[in-house]
């Protein structure tokens, strides 16, 4: 039977000798073991970069050639420096089959990355954090990921510039990532700079998919962005597609459902959606949640406003959450 798969690929090799081991390997696993069954063609390796790229890759094809593809991947991020691949198959706008690849090979570069996003993680270890990361980078100067991630760490203890500056490299190495573009923007919205932060949330989800946590988190964060430049319509726009997904507890987004429902009650009120702005409304505080969203200014004076229309209290406080990168 004949199956929907989608894949996004890049890894960096960075050095010909890995390069050639990787484009071996794949040979030999497409001809002795696969028969020549599989997704990704010769033309995705780039001698020039020493690089495996497949931007977005959606085919349609039988599951074992998909898996067999997937499993390739595995094979040859052993010869990666840096980098990631996804595969999904699609069945009914859901992923029946998830498989992510990327280096966890003993190579000191890949050490020093994984042990500096694991850092990222931990409150109070950003400098340690950065100081891996940073060895990362200089060991191999085309890591997108490690660009990305100390980015990341730099806009949490507020270094804009720098975090700045790493995105930047980031995408130059591979424009055609997500994880980049999400991470600038949110340091646009904490410099007030909104219209650069939906520039790159736009293309945060229009270079992931729907499978992705990140895709629903730059639509949904976007909307808040257009909220306070009053941009009303596209906000209930990008809400209406995010209020419309089932997220489960382990996704990221799935906090952030009742924060988003007011917000798209709020969109849909300025636009005079009265009769929808109150349901959406109701449906925000039908959601129980261990993690409230924020209620202050413009919003806080919507809800009071809407509560009284619609006979709901809103809680008298609400626990705070931090304006982080996600």
């Amino acid at each position: 039977m004949l199956v929907k798969a989608i894949f996004k690929v890049n890894l960096q090799f960075g050095n010909p000798r890995s390069y050639e081991q990787a484009i071996k390997t794949f040979n030999h696993k497409l001809e002795n073991l696969y028969k020549g069954e599989a997704c990704i063609k010769h033309e995705a390796f780039d001698e020039a970069t020493f690089s495996l790229s497949v931007p977005n890759l959606v085919v349609t094809t039988l599951e074992k050639t998909i898996k067999n593809t997937a499993y390739i991947l595995d094979d040859l991020a052993k010869f990666a420096s840096s980098g990631k691949g996804y595969c999904w198959i699609i069945n009914e706008g859901k992923a029946s089959f998830a498989h992510y690849s990327e280096p966890t090979e003993s190579k000191s570069v890949i050490v020093s990355f994984l042990k500096g996003r694991q850092l990222a993680r931990e409150a109070g270890r950003e400098q340690e954090a950065i100081q891996e990361l940073t060895a990362a980078v200089e060991k191999f100067d085309s890591h997108w990921t490690g660009f990305e991630r100390r980015g990341y760490v730099y806009g949490l203890i507020g270094e804009f510039d720098n975090a700045m500056a790493d995105f930047n490299s980031s995408i130059a190495i591979n424009p055609a990532q997500a994880d980049a573009y999400f991470s600038r923007a949110r340091v646009s919205m904490l410099k007030k700079d909104y219209s650069s932060a939906i520039a790159d949330f736009d293309t945060t989800w229009k270079n992931a998919n729907p499978q992705m946590p990140l895709y629903w988190s730059a639509r949904r964060v976007k909307a808040e962005c257009c909220l306070i430049q009053g941009k009303y319509a596209e906000a209930a726009q990008e809400l209406k597609f995010f209020t419309k997904q089932k997220f489960s507890e382990e996704n990221a987004n799935y906090p952030w459902r009742k924060s988003a429902w007011l917000n798209y009650s709020r969109a849909l009120h300025e636009t005079k959606m009265e009769k929808e702005a109150k349901e959406a409304f109701k449906t925000a505080f039908a959601i129980k949640d261990n993690l409230e969203p924020i209620i202050e200014g413009d919003l806080l004076v919507f809800c009071n406003f809407m509560s009284a229309r619609c006979g709901v209290k809103i809680p008298a406080e609400t626990p705070s959450e931090s304006l982080i990168m996600a």
